[in-house]
């Protein structure tokens, strides 16, 4: 049987069909991102602690060039965070830059408080390595700001 346009019944059922697929799809796929947006979200904003206070304390080193992926790897890892991923994320929105160094974190600690610890402790790092000053032709270091230099007896 035709329609007026010339085409089958059949064709417009099949074409109807598609459309219904098609939709069908871009619903579950909109209804997953979605729903992991909403938990990726829930795990940067409203992190839980690792572990009930008083937790345990671990220490992590950063290195030279360790990037924020590399030591939030690291964090998960100790099982000091739930999600790396989202600590990452954290450490950019936060322009979180740690000076190479042993840090000390606790497990009862949410991610947002370690991040904010690991920073405090960054710049104490930084300001002792500021501090301190080597002078190559004698070999002396002080950390007080000034080299003591030997003298020729």
């Amino acid at each position: 049987m035709r329609n007026r346009d010339g085409s089958s019944a059949a064709a417009v059922i099949g074409s109807i069909a598609g459309r219904v697929i098609v939709s069908a799809v871009m619903v579950l796929v909109i209804f997953v991102a979605v729903r992991y947006s909403f938990t990726f979200g829930k795990a940067v904003f409203y992190q839980a602690p690792v572990e009930k206070a008083p937790g345990r304390d671990i220490e992590i080193e950063v290195t030279e060039g360790m990037g924020n992926k590399a030591v939030a790897e690291a964090l998960y890892d100790a099982k000091a965070i739930r999600n790396d991923t989202a600590f990452s994320v954290m450490e950019r929105v936060y322009k979180a830059k740690l000076f190479p160094g042993i840090y000390t974190v606790n497990t009862s600690s949410t991610s947002k408080e370690i991040l904010l610890s690991l920073m405090e402790q960054s710049a104490v790092l930084k300001e002792e390595a500021d501090s301190v000053t080597v002078d190559e032709d004698a070999g002396i270091v002080d950390a007080g700001g000034e080299a003591d230099h030997e003298q020729d007896k």
